[in-house]
């Protein structure tokens, strides 16, 4: 029989952190593998847009250093790419290639690559701006050509009206340019004589207008006048 005070004893000691065991070391997390860390043998295609190595300079079997750009448009057997020899092209997607190690070098290729890219979208940019350019040019000619046939009477207002509107362009509002002649008078007093006919013929120019604001349909900014006055010495006796 075990005494009871060792089996307390026996307890506390166990229970001690001083001597409990040292948990096990924590499983270490192998590294992601680095797809640059050594060379790898592979095609064009392994380095193409949706694949894991998409984005890696290459070394072909001749010797080209190819960045591969994307998928050729019409051939899926061709790859679009930037070579160091050529400029950018297609090449075979099966061409075989070894990936490129050297920091330096790889970046030299993406930059080249990258500085070709640009200027291929420099040239679609100032292309896309010819053609809707000139789509917009025959669009404005068309309509033109619908409202000259409505001038001279070839068509009528709703046959106009119902072109414009199928095809959606702006309909047509007739406009009318309205010049006009106003001629009127009135008399000036000059209390302290300070006035004459030159400054009474100048206050004229500078403060007559014309008020188009109950005039139907006038279009803004469209208003143009120019006021010119007389001023000589009017009858005492108001007549």
């Amino acid at each position: 029989t075990v005494p009871t005070h060792d089996i307390q004893e026996d307890h506390l000691m166990n229970t001690d952190p001083a001597h409990l065991p040292d948990p096990p070391p924590p499983t270490p997390i192998p590294p992601e593998p680095d797809p640059l860390a050594s060379t790898r043998g592979v095609t064009l295609a392994d380095v193409a847009p949706g694949r894991e190595l998409h984005g890696i300079p290459v070394r072909t079997v001749d010797g080209r250093i190819v960045v591969v750009l994307d998928w050729a448009e019409h051939d899926p057997a061709q790859v679009r790419v930037w070579s160091d020899r050529g400029g950018a092209g297609d090449m075979a997607a099966s061409t075989r290639a070894t990936t490129i190690t050297d920091p330096r070098l790889a970046a030299g290729a993406l930059r080249c690559a990258l500085a070709t890219q640009i200027e291929a979208f420099r040239d679609l940019y100032g292309h896309l701006g010819y053609v809707m350019g000139t789509h917009e040019r025959v669009l404005g000619e068309i309509r033109d050509y619908a409202i000259d046939r409505f001038l001279d009477g070839t068509i009528s207002r709703q046959g106009l009206d119902h072109f414009l509107a199928h095809f959606h362009f702006d309909p047509y509002v007739t406009r009318y340019r309205v010049t006009y002649t106003i001629t009127g008078r009135y008399d000036v007093e000059d209390t302290d004589t300070r006035l004459d006919t030159d400054t009474v013929r100048l206050d004229a120019e500078d403060n007559l207008i014309v008020d188009l604001n109950t005039v139907a349909g006038v279009v803004d900014r469209s208003d143009d006048y120019t006021v010119e006055a007389t001023a000589e010495p009017a009858p005492t006796d108001g007549s």
